[in-house]
């Protein structure tokens, strides 16, 4: 007989490369103060990625600005520079102070007024600037964690100040989450309130739409419990949940 061959094969081993996500080349709360490498002030930008990505479209922008004028209108401004010697946080406000109250969802959405003359100049809310690059869409903000929360799409201590969208309202209601169930159930609803005044249950408003924040006097902890609560139909405040599409 043949001897027997044995052939031992050497192990491989296949190394996977890690990837990283870029960090965000952004500040907030400034913008740029060099006037002498302004290139170009537009307005009526939504959000500071469109004004990073107008800057993107320009070879000689090196540095962008953006930010939303004081006031309910919001009207949206976005500054690019060749570059930018020194940054600025005067004028800049807070989101939640009043001058600058929380940012609903689609509060740059079109109203039909975009032709209207701008409000004159005032303080800024939501002041960022940053480079041309990595992308701010792409790039990581700090803020991706593992946690599914998804309390900053609501606003505890504030109410939506609009009544010509007010489509309903219904007393003895005991929190929140029910308010956004009702309005959940109505079609014409995208927005709620509540509400509590003295111990009693609440009240809770459903609003069509809602672009104007509010801090009533009586919007004020009670016993750890804010007595006042915005927010949108969707996210679920129980559970984060949005509704399934068919």
């Amino acid at each position: 007989m043949a001897p027997t061959t044995t052939t031992t094969m050497a192990p491989t081993t296949t190394t996977m490369e890690e990837t990283t996500i870029a960090k965000c080349d952004a500040n907030y709360g400034v913008v740029c103060d060099d006037k002498d490498h302004l290139i170009e002030h537009i307005e009526h930008i939504s959000h500071a990625s469109d004004c990073q990505a107008i800057c993107q479209n320009h070879a000689e922008c090196n540095f962008w600005s953006h930010y939303a004028e004081e006031g309910h209108e919001h009207w949206g401004h976005c500054l690019i520079y060749t570059d930018c010697r020194e940054t600025t946080d005067h004028e800049c406000f807070d989101e939640g102070t009043h001058e600058c109250p929380p940012q609903p969802p689609f509060i740059f959405q079109s109203t039909g007024k975009e032709n209207e003359p701008r409000p004159g100049p005032g303080k800024k809310c939501y002041c960022v600037s940053g480079g041309n690059s990595p992308d701010l869409d792409e790039c990581d903000d700090g803020t991706t964690t593992n946690d599914p929360s998804c309390s900053d799409e609501f606003y505890p201590g504030w109410l939506c100040n609009e009544e010509e969208n007010l489509i309903g309202e219904i007393e003895g209601i005991s929190d929140p989450s029910d308010c956004q169930a009702i309005c959940q159930n109505h079609d014409d609803c995208e927005f709620f309130n509540y509400y509590v005044e003295g111990h009693d249950k609440g009240f809770c408003q459903l609003h069509s739409s809602c672009s104007n924040f509010v801090e009533h006097e009586w919007c004020r902890e009670h016993e750890g419990e804010h007595q006042c609560f915005a927010g949108p139909k969707y996210p679920d405040l129980d559970d984060c949940s949005y509704p399934e599409l068919f």
